[in-house]
């Protein structure tokens, strides 16, 4: 049994789109989701604003156990076993990857977009680096990050939103949370996205993954933020 696909899309001001992509959530019978530095944020309402790393949900859950696949045993268990480096051909930006994932690069003029999904199909990560059409002042991050979020899971049910959470380097974290439903089975999926400005580039990461298996991915996920390297010399194709 699986989840259809979700279709992600990042609108940001001026009707820029600067994300775009799916997540399909499998299920599997039950047979036997700086410097960036802290962790990523596991509540919307309690998430400080820490240096730049994933955090997990908009409401507040238990962390699911290192065995569990999900609280209910119906989810496939993502697993993040070693990173791996990435630049990209255009050579905007470079980072560490999850060894095994799929990557799906979607770039177009002016926009690099790149999106990888775990084998299971349960968590993504993607990152988006534009120059915009116009600058965009530093005080204005939180106010595109929101435009961004909502344009991704602003649509689905149960959406939930936290307020931007400014970072030690400069960058700006939301973290949300939204439910996916298919053929009876419902999943909630918690994420964090950050924008940074990167010369006159902006630079979008969003971690995302079913909420129970977020807390597990939190390490994994701040080191993948880290690493994440935008050139201000190369320019977006």
């Amino acid at each position: 049994m699986t989840f259809k696909s979700l279709r992600l899309k990042h609108t940001a001001i001026a009707a820029l789109s600067v994300l775009s992509g799916s997540i399909a959530l499998a299920a599997c019978t039950p047979t036997a989701p700086v410097e960036k530095t802290s962790p990523v944020a596991t509540s919307t309402a309690t998430a400080s604003a820490t240096p730049k790393a994933p955090t997990t949900s908009a409401t507040p859950t238990a962390s699911a156990s290192p065995k569990a696949t999900d609280s209910s045993d119906k989810f496939a268990k993502v697993t993040i076993d070693q990173l791996e480096p990435y630049k990209h051909k255009s050579g905007v930006f470079e980072m560490q990857v999850p060894k095994g994932w799929k990557e799906a690069d979607s770039s177009k003029a002016g926009e690099v977009i790149v999106l990888w999904t775990d084998p299971t199909g349960n968590a993504l990560i993607a990152a988006d680096i534009f120059t915009p059409p116009n600058d965009v002042p530093v005080d204005k991050l939180p106010e595109v990050l929101e435009t961004v979020v909502k344009g991704l899971f602003g649509s689905q049910p149960d959406f939930e939103m936290g307020k931007p959470m400014p970072q030690p380097d400069g960058s700006v974290q939301i973290v949300f949370s939204a439910t996916a439903s298919s053929q009876g089975l419902k999943a909630k999926l918690q994420g964090n996205s950050f924008i940074e400005k990167k010369g006159d580039k902006l630079s979008i990461l969003t971690f995302g993954s079913l909420e129970s298996q977020f807390d597990g991915l939190k390490d994994s996920f701040t080191k993948i933020a880290n690493s994440q390297k935008v050139s201000t010399d190369v320019k977006v194709p």
